[in-house]
């Protein structure tokens, strides 16, 4: 939105400043026929100047200032969780100029987001590293580049080779807040939580408004059973972020907070901004049902049997939108089980855990040390349930 200039202070009758052609023409009444041609000729110089403005624009400024204001529009659409059109936008823009630096970063850094989101890592993060190539042969020193190439390399979990490339990026500017990040966030998918720590204070002690630390710090605070220290990190994100994806995941991660401490009506209420802040983050939908499944279970001489079902199945009902989106998902087949082993239906149930085993190994969600604790969970809860199946009649409870 351009600033309009403040409105003139009124003068005076009398105490009119004369203008220039007050000054040179004579001052007596003006006639129509003159006031008709002077009005003509100040649009004939002024479509004169237009169009010489105009021609001398585009090869003085025009093209500078379109190239920056197309990267500009696709930020926009990446951070509106349009990273489709944000894609399209910078190739555009490298076809017009093939040898933009920051358009082939940029590109890369889309399509290694599109990968991580999508969960097809492999397949767009190797596109990825061919277009942060392409920039690093364009600008050997920009530190912004090899930070690409990492990111390219840690989506498809070759955490070894992104470390490298992050230490390539950092020789060149040893304070960029993005690539110290990026290492941090790497050690966080290796499960090394100390470093991770370490990287995710050093980047918020240098910038506090830099959200992506905050949310990082907010997962390690969490595994530390800090929870209100996590809160505290993840209202940084939900408040500070401009990017719908950023804002889906702490809103998430507030309200797996919020069921935890049972405050049920603000873990939905967060869940469920989750989806609409951006539909197609599986773990949203996992919330929701997460907290349905938190109601139907909650002590209450408040809810029926039949209230409980109807909550049931809400919750079983996300669970399958959820994996639906991320056939990995673990953490959604767990809870899929759980549901069904509620209905006594145990078959069902460890049909399922077997499928939630098979995948946890897969899961990207998931850090190293993260899957190692799901796995084990798993095959706890099947141990249990297979137990419990020996007492519990296969039937569903009564209406």
């Amino acid at each position: 939105m351009v600033d309009m200039p403040p409105a003139p202070k009124e003068q005076l009758p009398g105490n009119v400043p004369p203008t220039p052609s007050d000054i040179i023409a004579p001052q007596g009444p003006r006639s129509l026929v003159w006031h008709w041609a002077r009005t003509v000729g100040v649009v004939v110089v002024l479509l004169v100047l237009t169009g010489a403005i105009v021609e001398g624009g585009w090869h003085y400024f025009g093209k500078p200032y379109y190239i920056s204001s197309k990267l500009h529009s696709a930020e926009n659409s990446f951070n509106n969780n349009n990273i489709n059109d944000a894609i399209q936008q910078t190739v555009s823009v490298i076809q017009g100029d093939p040898e933009n630096v920051q358009a082939f970063i940029d590109l890369s850094l889309f399509l290694s987001q599109k990968g991580s989101t999508e969960f097809k890592e492999v397949e767009y993060g190797s596109k990825a590293v061919v277009v942060a190539n392409e920039a690093i042969k364009l600008a050997p020193n920009s530190s912004e580049a090899w930070r690409a190439l990492g990111y390219a390399y840690e989506i498809q979990q070759n955490y070894p080779e992104a470390h490298k490339d992050y230490a390539k990026s950092l020789s060149f500017n040893p304070t960029n807040i993005r690539t110290l990040f990026a290492d941090a966030h790497t050690y966080d998918l290796e499960g090394k939580n100390g470093e991770a720590e370490q990287g995710y204070r050093r980047v918020i002690a240098a910038d506090t408004s830099f959200t992506p630390a905050h949310a990082g710090l907010g997962r390690i605070l969490i595994q530390k059973n800090d929870k209100n220290g996590a809160l505290d990190e993840f209202m940084m994100v939900y408040k500070g972020t401009k990017n719908k994806h950023d804002k889906a995941e702490a809103a998430y991660s507030i309200a797996m907070i919020d069921n935890v401490e049972r405050k049920f009506e603000d873990a939905q209420k967060y869940a469920e901004e989750a989806t609409v802040l951006d539909p197609t983050y599986p773990l949203g939908w996992y919330g929701v049902g997460a907290v349905f499944y938190a109601r139907a279970s909650e002590p209450s001489k408040t809810l029926t049997i039949k209230d409980r079902l109807e909550l049931l199945n809400k919750s079983t009902v996300m669970m399958k939108d959820a994996i639906g989106l991320y056939p990995n998902q673990s953490a959604a087949y767990l809870q899929l089980a759980i549901n069904f082993s509620y209905l006594g239906q145990f078959k069902t149930t460890f049909e399922i855990l077997d499928k939630a085993q098979q995948v946890a190994p897969n899961d990207i969600t998931l850090s190293t040390k993260e899957k190692l604790e799901m796995i084990k969970r798993i095959q706890e809860i099947r141990n249990t349930y297979a137990e419990l199946s020996k007492k519990v009649p296969a039937t569903p409870p009564k209406k």
